[in-house]
């Protein structure tokens, strides 16, 4: 394939790939300070959905962290592929996907159980999207439940925040250091207007999340709130982290719909069925 020139004075170059265009970092498009060093940091985010995984669906850390790599992989590939989607977490449904999961036992199950919501999820969105019916249903959903539903994500955290174990509760200064920040940062009358006059002040708004962050792992760990972080050069590639490697065996076998959606009692359809059965009930 010969890479391919810019078809509009507006449109970056990209290499043709079937119905997409392959934009190769650094080469069709510079690469953002900004933005980088941002991810940098901020991509540890994916890493908070580690504690879902091994606590409710009991996958060993080193497999859940396998999946998270995958998980975050596949979210790069909207940008790369020209796709103009910016994809994420449903999480105003943690809670409703949490409570219905509680309802299996954990393991073979409840991984079943996961995989029936993940099919009836992405079964609403192909019919309200092929349908042209999620344009209207969100026109017609009155403000008032849409802001309800949303609310749930924060509430969810709020109350997880109070309790025994949290982060707030283990690391207070540094928690509120690092929220403080980052509503000053995102919301104060007086830093947007500053931001012209204080270049510290501009760099840092620039920079989102990521001075937030780095203040408060920084005075967790002077305070002695956080572990000092330990790096470790070498695992067992069996038992450790490269035995989960993304497509790797043990990945595929323990979570993929491939393996556990199969004829019989866990077929496809019963999985499906599941899922809306439970949902029904929460």
């Amino acid at each position: 394939m010969n890479m391919k020139t810019s078809r509009r004075a507006d449109e970056l170059p990209y290499i043709p790939l079937g119905p997409f265009q392959w934009r190769i970092p650094g080469v069709h498009y510079r690469i953002e300070y900004v933005e980088f060093f941002q991810g940098l940091i901020l991509g540890a985010t994916a890493l908070s959905s580690i504690p879902y995984l091994t606590d409710c669906l009991g996958l060993p850390y080193e497999l859940a962290w396998s999946c998270v790599i995958l998980e975050v992989s596949l979210y790069m590939l909207h940008g790369w592929l020209g796709d103009p989607v910016v994809p994420g977490w449903i999480t105003p449904t943690l809670p409703f996907t949490l409570a219905f999961l509680e309802g299996f036992e954990q393991g073979t199950k409840r991984i079943q159980a996961m995989i029936a919501v993940q099919l009836l999820v992405a079964f609403i969105f192909l019919f309200m999207g092929v349908t042209k019916l999620a344009d209207r249903f969100v026109r017609k959903v009155p403000t008032s439940v849409k802001g309800g539903i949303l609310l749930a994500a924060p509430i969810t955290v709020i109350q997880g925040q109070f309790a025994e174990g949290s982060q707030l509760m283990t690391a207070p200064v540094a928690t509120l250091a690092g929220t403080l920040l980052l509503a000053f940062l995102s919301f104060s009358p007086f830093c947007e207007k500053k931001r012209d006059q204080i270049k510290i002040l501009d760099i840092m708004a620039k920079y989102g999340n990521l001075f937030p962050y780095l203040v408060a792992m920084l005075m967790g760990i002077l305070l002695g709130e956080l572990a000092k972080p330990a790096l470790e050069l070498g695992t067992d590639p069996y038992s450790g982290f490269w035995g989960y490697v993304p497509y790797g065996k043990h990945l595929f076998r323990r979570v993929s719909a491939v393996v556990h959606v199969h004829p019989g009692p866990a077929s496809g359809a019963d999985l499906l069925c599941t899922g809306i059965r439970g949902f029904c009930h929460l």
